[in-house]
């Protein structure tokens, strides 16, 4: 074997499984975290609170070429919570 592989491939496998546990620690953290929020919002509002983090996640460039837009009646207490939240996620 060539001399200082192995340490390289250790420093590789390592950071591999920082990797892959990093992102386990996410999913279950998420998934816990929509579990709270389905459970304290409801279903429409958890609909709403994804839609908008969904439209917050995809590119800058693809945000600036479409709008998000709600159809429907809205209380206005709803819609100050939506543009809160909006506010939030950098989108209003």
């Amino acid at each position: 074997m060539i001399a200082g592989v192995r340490p390289i491939l250790r420093r590789v496998v390592t950071n591999a499984g920082m990797l892959l546990g990093g992102r386990t620690i996410n999913a279950v953290l998420s998934l816990a975290y929509m579990a709270m929020a389905a459970r304290a919002l409801g279903v429409r509002e958890l609909g709403v609170l994804v839609l908008i983090q969904a439209f917050a996640q995809l590119p800058p460039h693809t945000r600036a070429q479409h709008q998000l837009v709600f159809a429907g009646k809205l209380a206005d207490a709803e819609r100050q919570q939506l543009r809160a939240h909006a506010t939030t996620h950098r989108l209003g």
